[in-house]
């Protein structure tokens, strides 16, 4: 059972992590139509 919360809040963690960086990519991108690498540069940098 601790093993399943264990990867539970694991799998959470890390899927908030990347619904924040595809937030801010879009948000970038519906302001200026510009593709910023420096996110997904970091992105990977990060993850």
């Amino acid at each position: 059972m601790i093993d399943f919360i264990d990867y539970l809040l694991g799998g959470i963690s890390s899927g908030a992590i990347i619904a924040l960086m595809a937030l801010a990519l879009v948000l970038v991108w519906r302001s200026t139509r510009v593709v910023n690498f420096a996110q997904l540069g970091q992105a990977m940098f990060t993850t």
